[in-house]
């Protein structure tokens, strides 16, 4: 009776952004479609009974005809059925992409089925779902109340949407699940949606895929236009984990489900951060980004500079975007970067209370040092005392 499927959730098909400019945003939704794909690739290549996708196919209930149709064929040329439940960006409530075209009007003759009812659905022999609609975009109420155990006659899948409780900090208004969902249900398997990266719980009988194609940086500060239906913006749904889809395969009722975790992504968003103090550093950190560890055609780069740096090489920051232009997109953050004080800058601390003092302490055993590793640590503590003491100001 062993089974093996595909688990995927959280596509957000329709994603809007705002924070790129308009040729860019084309590609990170196109990219979504190209990462369906790959998990249209993954069913064909290997022995598949079905594919599971845990909510939020669409980003909101208005999306437009032509993404909800290229969805609806895409899915529907799977060589095995697809079974999509509403999540909490596409619930099942008036006006949803579900009562609408190409959805309201699939058939059984269809390979992509709409799990609307709370009810046990057939999705190969011995294996029944158990799934959970979310007809809200909150909810106080557990998703899985109505799942009753029973003999285990057949391997038994839950579908949900939202959050598993486990700690104080998550929102309870955000269909909170329970940690003890497989054993309190008899579910062999918990299939969720809702987390943006990969996440196990219950002895691998409970898991979030992630989306399956990133969705943002993981810096929460940086803005990309997009927001969470969630009433906390919690790393779990800031869209930063790498593109996955997991294979599952359950060999009998009750046994242990085994999970591998598949790569489906496009792009990643890659983020540096670099604290340069001198001329040498800035050389190093981007050499280094020259080349890059992931293809540049397939990588999104922010880079964030920290430290002192002399104004001759502020000046090159326009070289060194033009060397990044191969990336997708790039961005140099340097706001929290100083120029390199000249003496008049240092001396100007001297008087500053705690700051004075400690720079006093720093001069005095530069000159009494006669080691030069130990002179460079204390130069370098020079810089960063400066430093600290502009960004004090500011």
């Amino acid at each position: 009776m062993a089974v093996e499927f595909l688990h995927i959730a959280d596509l957000h098909l329709g994603l809007r952004i705002t924070r790129f400019d308009e040729s860019v945003v084309g590609k990170l939704q196109e990219a979504r479609f190209q990462a369906l794909e790959n998990v249209l690739n993954e069913a064909r290549n290997r022995p598949t009974a079905f594919a599971l996708i845990a909510g939020d196919l669409f980003d909101d209930n208005s999306v437009d005809l032509a993404t909800s149709e290229r969805a609806h064929n895409l899915l529907n040329s799977f060589p095995c059925p697809v079974f999509v439940l509403p999540g909490n960006h596409d619930p099942l409530c008036a006006g949803s992409v579900w009562h609408r075209t190409p959805w309201k009007h699939l058939t059984s003759d269809n390979t992509v089925r709409v799990l609307c009812e709370r009810t046990p659905v057939q999705a190969t022999v011995g294996v029944t779902l158990f799934p959970c609609p979310v007809t809200a975009k909150t909810s106080h109420a557990d998703p899985f109340e109505w799942v009753r155990p029973d003999g285990h006659v057949a391997i038994r899948i839950g579908v949900g949407h939202g959050s598993v409780m486990d700690r104080a900090q998550l929102p309870e208004d955000d269909h909170p699940i329970p940690l003890d969902t497989p054993a309190r249900r008899g579910l062999d398997y918990v299939a969720l949606g809702h987390w943006h990266s990969e996440r196990r719980f219950a002895d691998d009988r409970m898991a979030y895929p992630g989306t399956h194609e990133q969705m943002r940086f993981a810096d929460a500060g940086f803005a990309s236009g997009w927001q969470a239906y969630s009433s906390k913006q919690l790393d779990e749904f800031a869209g930063a984990g790498f593109g996955n889809a997991l294979r599952v395969t359950i060999t009998a009722p009750g046994a242990k489900p085994e999970i591998e975790s598949l790569s489906v992504g496009k792009f990643r968003w890659r983020e540096e951060r670099r604290e340069v103090m001198n001329a040498d550093d800035f050389n190093r950190a981007f050499a280094e980004l020259a080349q890059p560890d992931t293809p540049t055609e397939r990588t999104l780069l922010r880079v964030k500079l920290t430290g002192v740096l002399p104004i001759e090489q502020i000046a090159r920051l326009d070289g060194i975007k033009a060397m990044l232009s191969r990336y997708v997109w790039h961005d140099i953050e340097h706001a929290s970067l100083s120029l390199a004080p000249s003496d008049s800058d240092v001396a100007a601390l001297r008087g500053r209370g705690m700051s004075g003092r400690v720079l006093t302490r720093i001069e005095s055993e530069l000159a009494s040092s006669a080691d030069p590793a130990r002179k460079a640590v204390l130069e370098h503590a020079r810089l960063v005392l400066y430093r600290l003491s502009k960004e004090a100001e500011a």
